[in-house]
């Protein structure tokens, strides 16, 4: 890949790991069945409105509503409830880390569609997935979250282990799903 590129494959690369690293800190304050489907229906928002300025998406009408109907009731599904201020200002601040990871998602998924855009899609995966291995890096030994990831998975039993290993295979491969979807169609 020219230079250009290869920085902005591997840029959404490291974007990526530290968006899942804010996923995960939302998740721990929150729980998983509210937080993910709001981080979903947030970063499709965030990724049409990027799809929009940087790829110069274009969708019908119907298409539109299609997209709302679908974010509306993946924000539905969330079960996050604000019955008062308080709740509110609660759910803000728990779901601020949340928020950053929709916007750091929707900038790697419209990162990436470009890169497909101009050359195809083995290079620019490969690059990108270099980017998630230096973020990885980057989160083990400068946020010094080693010893946590590596104490809690010695002291976790063995079905524990299949569980996070079989996790891990599927996590892979949804994330190639996905990366193959945004190959072939229009990111948002």
């Amino acid at each position: 890949l020219p230079l250009p590129y290869l920085v902005l494959n591997i840029g959404a690369g490291f974007i990526f790991s530290i968006a899942l690293l804010f996923l995960y800190s939302a998740i721990k304050r929150k729980d998983v069945a509210g937080v993910a489907p709001a981080v979903g229906a947030m970063t499709a928002i965030f990724t049409l409105v990027l799809s929009f300025i940087f790829l110069k998406s274009t969708f019908s009408t119907l298409n539109l509503l299609a997209f709302g109907l679908l974010v509306a009731g993946t924000l539905m599904v969330s079960n996050l409830r604000i019955d008062s201020h308080d709740a509110r200002t609660r759910l803000f601040k728990e779901l601020f880390s949340a928020f950053i990871a929709s916007v750091l998602f929707a900038m790697f998924y419209v990162a990436i569609k470009m890169s497909y855009n101009a050359f195809g899609f083995l290079d620019p995966f490969f690059w990108t997935r270099m980017g998630m291995l230096l973020g990885a890096i980057f989160i083990l030994v400068f946020l010094n979250k080693d010893k946590v990831i590596f104490s809690a998975f010695r002291q976790s039993g063995n079905s524990l282990k299949f569980g996070f290993v079989a996790t891990k295979i599927l996590a892979g491969s949804a994330f190639l799903l996905i990366a193959v979807a945004a190959y072939l169609g229009d990111v948002a």
